[in-house]
């Protein structure tokens, strides 16, 4: 069995094309030669997240999107005043207004493999959805090698700022994308900057990458 090497990107082709066949950490452990824990965090690691729809559709993610007694009063103007309740179910407007917003996360993404791939339902789920690729994760295995090298570009006051805005939404049960999209002006990093920095108090105390003249 490999130890102590780096996964290739041809082995995180074949981790996805796996996963895709719904085949167990254990099996691609095997097939590959890695042990299965190998397999699980570099799956863990390197999740890509995905709104149902895409980008550029909006979606209600709240656990009372169904039975929701607030329907219209917490956003704004309604452009669909006719399909009230149908359209309110899909609607995300109130993901960043509504108090009493819930995120609903599919269970079985609690459990291994932790992603979507082959999943059956795929197509009729409406909720965030968490993928491997192969492409992405070795382009997120390189820039972290780099990152690691160079230091951090943050200063540890703005990490602070950064820690004091994510951990009480995060202790609240939101997610990091959800979190990323709702509060980008106050942020200002981009998703993948804050799960490389998830733990943002150790994070203060690395040094700061040095600026070239």
């Amino acid at each position: 069995m490999a130890k102590y090497k780096h996964l290739t990107i041809d082995e995180r082709h074949d981790i996805e094309q796996c996963l895709n066949k719904q085949k167990s950490f254990k099996e691609i452990g095997r097939m590959l030669n890695r042990d299965p824990t190998t397999i699980s965090k570099e799956v863990v690691g390197h999740i890509k997240i995905r709104n149902a729809g895409g980008k550029s559709r909006a979606f209600n993610a709240c656990k009372k999107r169904n039975v929701c007694k607030k329907v219209q009063s917490v956003c704004k103007p309604c452009h669909h005043p006719y399909a009230r309740g149908l359209f309110c179910t899909r609607c995300g407007e109130c993901n960043s207004t509504c108090s009493e917003f819930e995120e609903e996360r599919c269970p079985k993404l609690r459990l291994p493999p932790y992603v979507c791939n082959g999943c059956k339902r795929i197509t009729r789920c409406r909720l965030q959805k968490q993928y491997y690729y192969g492409d992405f994760a070795q382009r997120e295995y390189e820039a972290v090698r780099s990152e690691s090298r160079q230091g951090i570009a943050t200063a540890p006051e703005e990490l602070r700022w950064i820690d004091a805005v994510i951990s009480p939404l995060i202790k609240q049960g939101q997610s990091i994308h959800h979190i990323c999209s709702t509060h980008a002006d106050e942020i200002m990093l981009n998703e993948k900057t804050i799960y490389n920095y998830n733990d943002l108090p150790r994070k203060v105390r690395y040094r700061r990458r040095q600026k070239k003249n």
